[in-house]
């Protein structure tokens, strides 16, 4: 035992010996000598000078250190400035022990205010490859004889990077107020700390990373670990990353990131950025089998909240995916303003006097879409006082072709169904077809929708609607439209001002029933809108009627959904309620014209001038569509039931209405 001690303590006495005498050697050595060597040497290495103007100087230790003031080097020719690097000062401290077996290693590199700029110029060049670095490998490698350099720490004080961009020209400055990379094993793994700011925001960040001598290379991942404050917004990864650009191969990572401030990562970016509430994403992605897949996905966008899944190809022409999505709540007004941040307000086009816009629709797009949606929302908000429950949606899509069988909404207790199918295979058009039926829905619930507020009481609504029809654009959907309409209201009430939307329409609707001015609500028994539609054309025979307790009413007509042009008119009969407002009740009320810009006309009962009121076109009333059966002159006691069925009471002649009351008078 105290044989071997002795081994032990005389071998390290004998390096120890060495050490010292090659800090001897070293202490006797003026290193500014050798100052023109190491220019010289690096000019050959990388083609560029690299200049100590300063003094170099050396501090004896078992790690001596090797420190040199005023260091710069040479930019690329074509380079917007001299320098591509310059330093005040660094120290470069060296393990003598590691020499011993012709390794290097590196213990500390400080820089101390040193500037760098990376540039990339119209072509593409950049500045940070260096014309003599490929041919100078195989000679670095092989002067070596086997050994290794080293790095393990690099430290930068109050530093400047700058990154500049050709196209688009624009430059980022990082400002590092402190920066410590500390590396095991030539920079297999390097654990970092920093502070500082990158254009003007504040910046910390702090994690590790592996396998960085790879990075750039084709395929080389690295495992992070990173946590970061961009100007106050938060971000976090662990897992392994790409490490080259291109497709993200061997992503498979958790990500939660935090936005609170969206004007900071704008101006760090120098990218626009959408004016995003307070937002929020967790998860963890991945790449299987050609395909990005993010699953365990939380989102947080204002008030908005959802979890999902969403599997997306990244090959191909085709883009196959599966999305899940579940949402406890969905604010559409939050939302509708995100899109609009995102995508801008559409710049305005000038108005050709149609409501139904003529843009194409994305055929193309929905050509390329393969795969299906899920997506359920607990709540949808439609607005700050109306609220929807219980969507639920599934979508499926194959080569143009969208099947959408599983659409509900629970609406205050009623449910809404849509089914959708549609093909757009052909890519020069849309064909559609759609059906939306509801059973007991609430009135009020489908003024939500409409965003009519206050709501009506009551009213529980049968909506049953059939369409289809082909076109590129919504105007030529309508243009070709076929199917059937049936609105059924049960009793409710309605707030009167809630009607309200303009001068026009509330003139119409005193007129209709002159007690609104009088009662703050209208006390419905039923209301019903019924008609077909057939080739862009609908007929309203009779088919729309509305029992209150101060008037009963019928109205028909046609719309013509090709060149959006509509002739409708309405027969109003007091009820016994009316009173004294049955003097101003209307005989007949008219509205024609556009759907852009529709006219409202008047027919008063015992007016001296029907023509000077209310203009020539209106002077007939309704007397065109009495013509044509599309309206009965007397409003039956039960005009509901007329228009549901579609049949109107037979209408007594002049003679029979005398004739009549004689033939019951004598039992006939």
């Amino acid at each position: 035992m105290r044989a071997t001690r002795k081994i032990l303590v005389s071998a390290v006495i004998a390096v120890l010996l060495m050490v010292a005498a090659g800090a001897v050697l070293i202490s006797t050595v003026d290193l500014n000598e050798y100052v023109s060597l190491v220019e010289a040497k690096a000019k050959e290495a990388t083609g560029r000078e690299l200049k100590l103007r300063g003094k170099v100087g050396y501090k004896l230790s078992l790690f001596p250190t090797v420190a040199a003031d005023d260091v710069s080097f040479q930019n690329a020719p074509w380079g917007s400035r001299a320098q591509m690097a310059s330093a005040k000062r660094v120290e470069i401290q060296i393990a003598l022990l590691p020499l011993l077996t012709g390794d290097i290693v590196v213990r500390r590199v400080l820089l101390v205010q040193p500037e760098v700029l990376l540039e990339v110029n119209a072509k593409g060049e950049k500045n940070w490859v260096f014309a003599g670095s490929a041919k100078t490998q195989g000679a670095t490698e092989d002067s070596a004889g086997g050994g290794r350099v080293d790095v393990r720490r690099i430290e930068i004080e109050d530093g400047l990077l700058s990154y500049r961009e050709a196209k688009p020209r624009l430059e980022h400055r990082a400002k590092i107020e402190r920066l410590r990379l500390d590396a095991e094993n030539a920079f297999d793994e390097v654990a970092f700390d920093g502070k500082g700011t990158l254009n003007d925001v504040p910046l910390v960040l702090k994690g590790q990373v592996d396998n960085l001598h790879h990075a750039g290379e084709t395929g080389a991942t690295g495992a992070v670990e990173l946590e970061a404050d961009l100007g106050g917004n938060q971000l976090a990864l662990d897992g392994r990353l790409p490490l080259a650009g291109g497709a993200p191969d061997g992503l498979d990572a958790r990500f939660d990131a935090t936005l609170k401030d969206v004007a900071a990562l704008r101006k760090m970016l120098r990218r626009p950025f959408p004016a995003l509430p307070a937002t929020q994403l967790k998860g963890h992605a991945s790449m299987q089998k050609a395909a990005l897949v993010v699953e365990d996905l939380q989102a947080t966008i204002g008030k908005s909240r959802a979890r999902g899944s969403l599997r997306l190809g990244l090959e191909g022409e085709r883009r196959p995916f599966e999305l899940r999505l579940d949402a406890p709540l969905i604010d559409l007004p939050e939302l509708y303003a995100l899109r609009k941040a995102v995508g801008g307000d559409a710049p305005a086009k000038r108005g050709d006097g149609r409501v139904f816009p003529n843009d194409p629709f994305p055929l193309a797009a929905l050509k390329a879409l393969d795969g299906d949606a899920e997506i359920k929302i607990a709540k949808l908000r439609l607005d700050e006082r109306n609220e929807l429950d219980e969507l639920r949606m599934r979508t499926r899509f194959d080569q143009g072709k969208i099947d959408s069988d599983e659409l509900k909404l629970r609406l205050q207790g009623g449910e809404l169904s849509v089914e959708v199918h549609g093909d757009a295979a052909s890519g020069k058009s849309l064909a559609l077809e759609a059906t939306l039926t509801g059973q007991k829905v609430p009135l009020a619930a489908l003024f939500s929708l409409a965003g009519v507020s206050p709501p009506p009481e009551g009213a529980p609504t049968d909506v049953a609607i059939q369409f289809s029809g082909r076109g590129n654009s919504v105007r030529g959907l309508m243009a070709s439209a076929s199917g059937n309409v049936r609105v059924v209201v049960g009793p409710g009430r309605i707030k009167n001002r809630a009607l309200d939307v303009g001068a026009d329409v509330t003139q119409l609707l005193n007129s209709l029933n002159p007690a609104r001015g009088q009662d703050p609500y209208t006390e419905m028994k039923c209301a019903v809108l019924r008609f077909p539609v057939r080739n862009g054309i609908a007929t309203i025979s009779n088919g729309i009627a509305l029992e209150t307790s101060k008037v009963r009413l019928l109205g028909g007509g046609t719309v013509n959904l090709r060149n959006e042009t509509l002739e409708l008119a309405f027969r109003p009969e007091a009820a016994s309620g009316l009173g004294v407002g049955a003097g101003n009740l209307a005989r007949y009320a008219k509205v024609e014209g556009t759907l852009a810009n529709p006219r409202i006309g008047i027919d008063m009962a015992g007016a001296a001038s029907t023509a000077a009121m209310a203009g020539a076109a209106i002077a007939t009333g309704g007397l065109t569509l009495l013509a044509g059966g599309l309206l009965i002159d007397n409003v039956p006691d039960n005009p509901c039931q007329v228009a549901l069925s579609g049949v109107a009471p037979k209408q007594e002649s002049t003679v029979d209405k005398v004739l009549n009351p004689i033939k019951k008078l004598f039992g006939n």
